[in-house]
């Protein structure tokens, strides 16, 4: 089965040898969307992710198979943008921003992605627990509240044509992140993590105000670290792969969205990016 994961890391300590073996299960049929972070010390955190020179590096060892999503330092200058998209990133990563996603300040940086027709994924809602002194760069933030989905509606709303993800079903916000899906054409989701499940199977064959459907806007994700050990990570895979597929084949077929499972694991993710960004072949 075809699969996109939208919503994924690289493991700081990777191992081509781990990544190898990905490639070798997977390559023909799938593509990862790799979120480099930055910013933050290591610490005690089991999974610390890699920053952006050693995604771009893996994206390019992997061509079509790792799709590269560059960290933004929203700290930094909107600039930085136009580097990324220069170096071959295909998308661009926000979290823990100094202060809101929609703050003024930011309204740069997105208009810098819209021109160069650069995907803004970001992360909403609830996050790992991280303290100040947790980040190298001052004034980064992991508080929930400046990461609500209501804040995409701004940006949705001033570039349309921007294409932006909400990583996540952006709990305990998910009513806003469902009103955010129904008035903006360019607004997804990518469902990993804390999802609704609830929610999916009663609402997933809605549509939006522009008549889409629900299952139309949503993205197969894991949030999965990848070049840790393959039985791991394997494992965690083939777990999450095999709930969806059941989840679409087995529920949907009841509440009709059934049909819908193609969209959800890989067309509306592919279709999202540029065809030169999106691994097509």
């Amino acid at each position: 089965m075809e699969w996109i994961d939208s919503h994924s890391h690289l493991y700081a300590d990777f191992q081509y040898s781990e990544l190898d073996k990905i490639a070798e299960l997977y390559e023909s049929k799938v593509k990862i969307w790799l979120h480099a972070i930055e910013g933050t010390k290591r610490g005690n955190y089991r999974y610390p992710s890699a920053g952006n020179k050693d995604v771009l590096e893996v994206s390019r060892h992997y061509k079509g198979l790792f799709i590269p999503f560059a960290f933004v330092d929203l700290a930094g200058k909107p600039e930085q943008i136009d580097r990324f998209a220069d170096e071959g990133f295909a998308g661009l990563k926000f979290i823990y921003p100094p202060a809101d996603y929609d703050d003024p300040r930011f309204m740069p940086f997105y208009e810098r992605a819209n021109a160069l027709k650069m995907p803004c994924f970001f992360h909403t809602g609830i996050i790992a627990r991280r303290r100040s002194c947790d980040f190298i760069v001052p004034g980064y933030k992991a508080a929930p509240r400046k990461m609500m989905p209501s804040m995409l509606d701004t940006i949705a709303a001033e570039f349309p044509d921007l294409k932006l993800v909400s990583g996540h079903m952006a709990v305990p916000w998910c009513n806003e992140l469902f009103e955010t899906l129904w008035f903006y054409r360019n607004v997804r989701c990518s469902v990993c993590g804390l999802a609704d499940y609830k929610w999916l199977i009663e609402h997933l064959d809605n549509a939006s105000e522009d008549r889409t459907p629900y299952y139309k806007k949503m993205m197969f994700g894991t949030d999965l670290s990848y070049g840790r050990p393959m039985k791991e990570v394997g494992d965690w895979l083939a777990n999450r792969v095999t709930f969806f597929r059941l989840f679409f084949d087995e529920v949907g077929n009841m509440y009709h969205w059934g049909d819908g499972k193609d969209d959800f694991m890989w067309k509306n993710a592919m279709e999202f990016l540029p065809e030169k960004d999106s691994g097509q072949k």
